[in-house]
């Protein structure tokens, strides 16, 4: 096959890519629909923040090269900075829309250089088409590629990240040796993945593990923590709030840091582990094939071969990283926090494909010399499978939210709503998104204009009632009314928050007596309740 139509082959994954983010986009429906506006528009915001020169208050991720990259594709539009804000905070949908679209970009420009580089290396275009579909082998990868946060872009570094690999793979057998310049890739590279998500953190490992000799070890880790300070650094301007939620996470056995002060919490770290092979049971099917893999080859090749084999040595440093971070994430579970080993796993299949042909540990693979293209096809339909899954899920999904929202819409002029989070509202999602404006709240607050109409925003922090309007507002709105709405979305934190509310309303109106009952409730879990005053 000739080049041309070798890097015209390349091209079509990414442009599956593009054609797959558009469709489950317009599919999942607006940002804010089931609470997409965290950390969409927080993000949003943050950018915002950047380019009026405020510090972005955002910075649990940290999410750094996201939130600067937001900024300088705002600045692209050549408007002024007030007339950006103006823009982003009055049409925040049209915004993000268009930032994913960007984002996709870059992804599948990614895609487009891991292809390239790995078939120029081995000149075998499947292997190379084999590697760019790994996006689409998990739900919840296919999710992220349609978001406008963190990890699609993670995602995009994770493509550059395989093909670096790929190249000290190729390095290793044709020279023998690595020159200083991988361990300045990789340390750019994992500098830059750091800086967008902190769990990336495990898979320092890798280049720690491949990367011989200790001044190249050492160079790896310099260039790396150089590249993560000098793009969080300008962005946070302090690491107090960021070193903060770092150690809650540690020492706290609840999601986002709350809970008991338990570093390891058995009974959560086994429920959230059986959660996690339901929900990704290829990733984890995978996993555990490769550590049988390694397990046999040990007793299968000479310890001294062993020892040397550059294969088992990059699935060695998978596997441990891998197991690292399951177990981080059994702790504090939410498959996102997978994305980077998720990154990982056709690249673990082609090793223990490598391995087994090598070594003849199943002997069907040196028998068969189109083996590997039936493993390309075998994933290429779970690929599918996976996509048309994401799709359908999220059609059902935005039919069950626009039920709730018309009944909404229906009340709206009888009933007087309070938004909550997991609410499936627009502005409640900017006013959400205001906890993380900082010293410009009040700025982009003139702009969203939410302190006054028919609607209240309220949340049940840690099942604590507070509201985002003035209380003489909130509380002449809900004693005036006799008919109320409660939109939320039941979570860890809010399992109290009827009962909050109801209480409140006998606070501020003691003689009046209320009734109340769930309206509707979707599968995801948000739902209204209707309270009648009598």
């Amino acid at each position: 096959m000739d080049k041309i139509k070798s890097y015209a082959l390349l091209l079509a994954v990414p442009l599956l890519l593009f054609v797959t983010a558009k469709t489950l986009r317009n599919a999942e429906g607006p940002f804010y629909f089931n609470a997409g506006y965290d950390p969409n528009y927080v993000y949003a915001v943050s950018s915002l923040n950047l380019l009026n020169s405020a510090k972005p208050v955002h910075a649990d991720h940290p999410g750094s090269t996201v939130q600067l990259i937001g900024a300088g594709y705002l600045l692209l539009s050549g408007e002024t900075v007030k007339q950006i804000t103006e823009s982003v905070l009055s049409h925040p949908e049209s915004y993000l829309s268009k930032f994913n679209l960007f984002l996709i970009f870059i992804t599948g420009l990614c895609m487009f250089i891991c292809g390239l580089i790995i078939f120029r290396l081995t000149g075998n275009i499947s292997l190379s088409i084999f590697m760019q579909i790994t996006p689409f082998i998990s739900s919840t990868l296919i999710f992220e590629i349609t978001q406008a946060t963190a990890e699609i872009f993670l995602i995009s570094l994770m493509m550059i990240f395989i093909a670096l690999i790929f190249s000290v793979k190729y390095s290793i057998s044709k020279y023998g040796s690595l020159t200083f310049r991988y361990s300045f890739m990789f340390g750019i590279l994992s500098g830059l993945c750091m800086a967008t998500k902190i769990t990336f953190f495990p898979l320092l490992l890798i280049p720690l593990i491949i990367i011989p000799g200790f001044k190249r070890k050492s160079a790896f880790i310099i260039l790396t923590v150089l590249t993560f300070f000098l793009i969080t650094y300008p962005v946070m301007g302090s690491y107090d709030y960021f070193l903060n939620w770092i150690g809650k996470l540690i020492m706290y056995d609840g999601l986002y840091g709350d809970g008991k002060k338990v570093i390891f919490n058995l009974h959560n770290f086994s429920s959230n582990f059986i959660e996690l092979i339901f929900k990704d049971f290829l990733f984890l099917l995978v996993f555990i094939s490769a550590i049988v893999v390694l397990l046999f080859s040990k007793f299968k090749i000479r310890a001294e071969e062993f020892k040397n084999n550059f294969n088992r040595k990059i699935l060695s440093a998978i596997v441990i990283t891998t197991a690292i971070q399951i177990l981080a994430v059994s702790k504090h579970y939410s498959q996102h926090y997978l994305v980077p080993s998720m990154m990982l796993t056709l690249l673990t299949v082609y090793l223990i494909y490598s391995i087994c042909g090598e070594y003849e540990i199943i002997k069907s693979i040196k028998e068969r010399k189109n083996f590997f293209i039936i493993i390309f096809s075998v994933f290429a339909v779970i690929s599918s499978v996976m996509i048309l899954k994401v799709y359908n899920d999220s059609v059902l999904l935005t039919e069950e939210t626009k039920k709730v929202i018309k009944i909404a819409d229906t009340k709206a002029d009888s009933s007087v709503i309070v938004n909550s989070y997991g609410a499936s509202n627009r502005n409640y999602g900017l006013v959400f998104s205001m906890n993380w404006a900082g010293k410009n709240r009040q700025l982009y607050e003139s702009i969203i204009n939410y302190k006054s109409g028919n609607s209240i925003y309220a949340d049940f922090w840690e099942n604590e009632l507070t509201f985002y309007q003035s209380d003489d507002f909130v509380k002449n709105k809900l004693r005036n009314a006799s008919f109320l709405l409660l939109r939320l979305k039941y979570f860890y934190f809010n399992t109290e928050a009827v009962t909050k509310f109801l209480n409140y309303l006998k606070e501020i109106n003691p003689s009046g007596k209320y009734e109340y009952k769930e309206m509707i409730r979707i599968n995801s879990g948000e739902c209204i309740i209707e309270f009648i005053k009598k």
